[in-house]
């Protein structure tokens, strides 16, 4: 984690949502709390052979595991269609409340947009593929 505020002030009246902020290819993005479940230390993956997936002991339940980028130290686990998929390699920021703006976030300044991870799965899919 870094110095990301975890609530950052908001204006009154302004719409804030709960969620967390990762990097992804040198840029932030937002996970909405509907979809992260939670954060978890990243524990020894299986790899599936043939395929890029693998599987996890997570909170004692046996979860599959996709690496969306290299290295990171921590799995974001999220619900996908009523599943749980944890996603490798994302450096998490921060986790909190946050002011909304449009499809996304404010951190400060910056507009930080939300993570489409159902697109980002089926992305790695067909690359898989």
């Amino acid at each position: 984690m870094t110095d990301l505020p975890i609530a950052p002030d908001a204006a009154p009246g302004l719409t804030r949502t709960a969620g967390v902020v990762v990097e992804f290819e040198s840029r932030l993005y937002f996970v909405p709390a509907r979809v992260a479940e939670r954060i978890v230390a990243k524990p020894v993956v299986s790899r599936v052979p043939g395929s890029e997936f693998g599987i996890a002991l997570v909170n004692g339940r046996v979860t599959s595991v996709i690496d969306v980028a290299e290295g990171g130290n921590d799995l974001l686990v999220c619900d996908i269609e009523g599943e749980a998929l944890a996603l490798s390699g994302l450096k998490v920021y921060g986790c909190g409340f946050y002011p909304s703006r449009g499809n996304g976030i404010a951190l400060g300044d910056e507009l930080v947009p939300e993570l489409e991870v159902t697109a980002l799965i089926h992305r790695r899919r067909a690359r898989e593929r």
